[in-house]
């Protein structure tokens, strides 16, 4: 039993496991990182001095070419794999969650505008305020307005909502686009670590921005009805309850 005049002290058992996993995740990453990327600049060196032999009239010089692309794809991935493991160590403070969906809009509009998506904002006005990283949920919101832009190549909308789900007294963040929809197959994948379902190439943003809001203590579910669009709908805890 924990001591009655320290309560908050000690962790439950299921995130004690948890932290000890992402400990674990850590350290592992930093060992794998290391000795891949060691076999990854030899094979690049190699494929720099194929590519500087071979004219470029010989058909051979593509495939040095793709051999550094995708050698380079791999270190890519490598990188992001080491940025989500090692996280952010920064402390929770308390915000107005509004106030980050607008600097995150802020840095958006260039690229919205150059992409001709229209930025809609659909703001509560009295939200309660929430503790949380900030730098974290900026990369989780980040990931999934970004995600939305890329699935609207030919221009479209999206709309940032904020509620409150005042029977379970959680906050409520949606962001609608106007995409072509995620079909029902490939929802149960979304959130898998390399899920290439929202775009081309491989990454952690979803499976990052997944695991980010449910250290939080929130949920996140996406809803979709091709060709309609897609919604993801993220709850967390107000101050109050965290």
């Amino acid at each position: 039993m924990p001591d009655e005049a320290t309560p908050n002290t000690a962790l439950p058992g299921d995130k004690l496991l948890q932290v000890d996993r992402w400990v674990a995740v850590g350290k592992l990453s930093r060992d794998v990182a290391h000795r891949l990327n060691s076999h990854l600049t030899g094979i690049l060196t190699y494929a720099h001095f194929l590519l500087n032999e071979t004219p470029e009239t010989d058909s051979k010089r593509e495939y040095a070419e793709t051999i550094l692309k995708e050698t380079n794809r791999c270190r890519d991935i490598i990188a992001q794999f080491q940025e989500f493991a090692r996280g952010d160590t920064s402390e929770a403070i308390i915000v107005n969650l509004n106030e980050v969906i607008e600097k995150l809009l802020l840095l958006l509009e260039h690229k919205a505008t150059m992409e001709s998506v229209k930025l809609v904002r659909k703001l509560h006005k009295r939200l309660p305020h929430i503790a949380l990283n900030v730098a974290q949920v900026m990369d989780a919101f980040w990931n999934l307005m970004t995600n939305a832009l890329e699935a609207m190549p030919k221009g479209g909308s999206l709309t940032i909502e904020t509620t409150m789900d005042k029977v379970n007294n959680l906050l409520v963040v949606e962001f609608t686009d106007s995409g072509p929809g995620i079909p029902q197959k490939d929802r149960a994948h979304l959130f898998e670590p390399f899920s290439a379902i929202r775009h081309q190439h491989a990454g952690l943003g979803l499976y990052s921005t997944y695991w980010i809001i449910k250290n939080l203590g929130g949920t996140i579910e996406v809803k979709s009805k091709p060709p309609q669009g897609n919604t993801f709908i993220i709850k967390l805890p107000p101050a109050d309850k965290v």
